[in-house]
């Protein structure tokens, strides 16, 4: 059997060439590895956040990189090997930051699950009516303020009867 060591030598130089290009795309200008977090945000029930903000910062200082969940909740970013905080915030749900350790030549995936803020209203309710009752006892046989009775009720007086 006769090999055609052009083709043999072309296929070895066209995988060096390959793995060259894939560890020079992953350094910077200085030569240092990078490497690329993927990540997911989702919402306490595994719904993904869209638009949520995603911050990396070395755990050291120094400057911080930003991204944006996309349509699908998902981030990418390219970072120096090393310990980051990573924050994430979208509106309606409480800020969560998280300390992670990144290693060369690792592709770690995040899933941060954000959890709702909690709900707030406070309703004020005023009458320019004169008869504003605050008790009842018709309605539970015992007197009890109208804000702790369960069901609807009106309260008329005899001035109202007659009008």
């Amino acid at each position: 059997m006769r090999v055609n060591t052009s083709n043999k030598y072309a296929s070895f130089l066209f995988l060096l060439l390959m793995s060259v290009s894939t560890v020079l795309a992953f350094n910077d200008e200085n030569g240092v590895p990078k490497v690329a977090i993927r990540g997911r945000v989702v919402d306490q029930n595994k719904a993904v956040i869209v638009g949520a903000a995603v911050t990396i910062r070395s755990a050291t200082g120094g400057r911080a990189l930003a991204v944006t969940a996309d349509d699908s909740g998902e981030f990418s970013i390219q970072i120096e090997p090393g310990d980051y905080d990573v924050t994430v915030k979208a509106d309606g749900f409480a800020e969560q930051t998280a300390r992670i350790s990144i290693k060369a030549y690792e592709t770690p995936t995040l899933e941060v699950a954000l959890q709702l803020l909690p709900n707030t209203v406070t309703v004020e309710v005023t009458s320019p009516g004169e008869y504003q009752p605050s008790v009842t006892s018709s309605g539970t046989k015992t007197p009890t303020a109208l804000r702790d009775i369960p069901q609807s009720i009106n309260v008329i007086d005899a001035r109202q009867i007659s009008a």
